[in-house]
């Protein structure tokens, strides 16, 4: 397959009610879509294991409780797919949810307070020091008490979508708007880098420096004074909502032709694996990666060399972050299964948390025939209203464009389902 021919380069979704809208990517002839973060029954959220409980976000609505040994305790709902980790601190559970608010949880699931921002939520909670630190899509990084008080906003030029990195009394994070920032503890901006093009996953700082990467289809390397040392295109789309992880002089993060090991100081490829198809998440214990892929499959791989140690097909595709405890790896799928497997590969137990509708389409059955093309030229920029609607019907034909896969910086082809663009045209979505 020819990577370096290829028309769209874009990665973001929405999901509204039980639909999700995705972009696709054409790689010379052969059609391929980017499956992101779900709806109905999907677990894309990275559990969070608390005193022996496991707490887990769905995008059916609800954060569901879970002992270790898959038994369900207690679940919360919201009113809106929830995509990312809770943060827990003074047995007090922090949570976002694409219904826009943030929500403070007892351990038992009993709703402390609640903090609107006016639109939805897909950051995941950072607690620094007794405050809680969160992006959204109103374009604001919030700094709320544990007592659900605004301490300040800092706004940027459009969503955030992935957590922040405190380091050294410093918020670096990114934005929709192409920039990545680092605000000092109080949310005066220090400094700011512009790479021109969404960033949708949180920043790595490893050693004194940062690396961050975007829908340029680069990884960036800065320094904490936010100069660029060197940057890499490794492949067409880096594509981990997770971001980037390190382990001793080494960088990780997964493209849309294999999953890539780097070094630290000069970006040079130390080594690349192949995880089948596209990979989201991923996560990094003890020497080794363990990789979830859109072909169902957890790989583990030895981070060092690169080799495949065993993998484990879950039946459906993996978007979910694994958490390991102990001697065993939790994680969820599309399908909305929450698995525990050993780390040798096998499994102990899996349990369905949701009754909801799983996906209605999946890659082996989507055809090409279902989808048509959009080009950035086939509508005015004054007829895009992201007050009134998430979406821009094109006159003569059936076609819209999220709001949420707009970008003024990556004006290129977008490929989306037609029968998913009908179903929202009977429903209006509105903010």
């Amino acid at each position: 397959m020819d990577y370096k021919n290829y028309n769209v380069n874009s990665q973001v979704n929405t999901a509204i009610d039980t639909i999700n809208i995705v972009s696709d990517i054409i790689v010379g002839n052969d059609e391929r879509k980017i499956w992101m973060p779900g709806y109905g029954c999907s677990i894309t959220a990275q559990p969070h294991i608390y005193k022996d409980v496991i707490y887990v976000g769905c995008c059916d609505g609800y954060l569901h409780a879970v002992s270790l040994d898959g038994s369900k305790i207690w679940k919360f709902y919201t009113d809106g797919p929830i995509y990312t980790a809770i943060a827990v601190e003074s047995d007090t559970i922090f949570l976002t949810s694409s219904d826009g608010y943030l929500y403070a949880l007892s351990t038992s699931g009993e709703l402390k307070w609640k903090f609107q921002t006016g639109d939805k939520v897909v950051s995941s909670p950072v607690i620094h020091n007794g405050i809680i630190y969160f992006g959204s899509n109103t374009g604001f990084l919030y700094a709320v008490s544990k007592s659900g008080e605004l301490k300040w906003k800092f706004q940027t030029g459009a969503q955030i979508y992935d957590f922040v990195n405190i380091y050294q009394d410093t918020i670096y994070f990114g934005s929709f708007d192409g920039n990545l920032y680092a605000l000092s503890l109080d949310g005066r901006e220090k400094w700011r880098f512009h790479i021109g093009e969404i960033i949708a996953n949180r920043p790595l700082i490893y050693k004194d420096h940062i690396y961050s990467s975007a829908f340029d289809g680069k990884m960036h390397c800065l320094d904490l004074k936010g100069r660029e040392k060197w940057s890499i295109m490794p492949s067409i789309v880096i594509t981990g909502i997770y971001g980037a992880l390190d382990h001793e002089g080494k960088i990780y993060f997964p493209c849309i032709d294999n999953f890539y090991c780097v070094s630290a100081d000069t970006g040079e490829t130390i080594w690349k694996f192949h995880a089948g198809e596209l990979v989201f998440t991923f996560n990094l214990y003890d020497g080794v990666l363990y990789i979830g892929s859109s072909d169902n499959n957890l790989y583990a791989v030895d981070c060092d060399k690169g080799e495949l140690i065993w993998k484990y097909n879950s039946g459906s595709k993996i978007e979910c972050v694994p958490t390991k405890y102990k001697d065993r790896i939790y994680f969820g799928t599309w399908d909305g299964k929450l698995i525990c497997i050993s780390d040798n590969g096998r499994e102990v137990w899996s349990t369905v948390l949701s009754s909801a509708t799983p996906s209605r389409e999946s890659p082996e059955t989507s055809k090409k025939a279902d989808t048509m093309k959009i080009t950035f030229s086939d509508f005015k920029e004054n007829e895009i209203n992201t007050k009134e609607a998430g979406y821009i019907t094109l006159e003569g034909n059936k076609g819209f464009i999220t709001k949420d896969v707009y970008s003024p910086n990556n004006r290129q082809s977008h490929y989306l389902n037609v029968e998913s663009m009908n179903y929202l045209k009977k429903k209006k979505y509105t903010n």
